[in-house]
């Protein structure tokens, strides 16, 4: 532990799981609202689309370079972007629901 390198190592690793754990915790608030409310009128869809896509990027680069803590990180935001994108989409207020699920389909994806 005399190493300065090591004692960097080691606050770099603490930073990164400190921002994993609050890169999970800052989707909750939104994701309660929107379940909540069923409203996702005020998210762009230019934004949701976008965030779903570079969490894609950025996941295959963790996974091709074995970067498990950027891993962590975007693996919840996809997850948190793609529940956003179901309510927007396709929810029970969903801007698309018409569009992408006719009708006949709604009973079977009805929240």
């Amino acid at each position: 532990m005399d190493d300065p390198q090591s004692l960097t190592d080691y606050v770099f690793l603490a930073l990164v799981n400190i921002a994993n754990f609050i890169g999970i915790v800052y989707n909750i608030p939104q994701m309660l609202h929107t379940y909540r409310t069923k409203n996702t009128a005020s998210i762009s869809n230019l934004f949701l689309n976008l965030r779903i896509l570079c969490s894609v990027l950025w996941l295959s680069y963790s996974i091709y370079y074995t970067q498990w803590s950027l891993f962590v990180s975007w693996i919840s935001t996809l997850l948190s972007s793609l529940f956003l994108w179901y309510y927007a989409y396709l929810g029970p207020n969903g801007r698309y629901k018409e569009v992408l699920c006719p009708t006949w389909h709604q009973e079977l994806i009805a929240v």
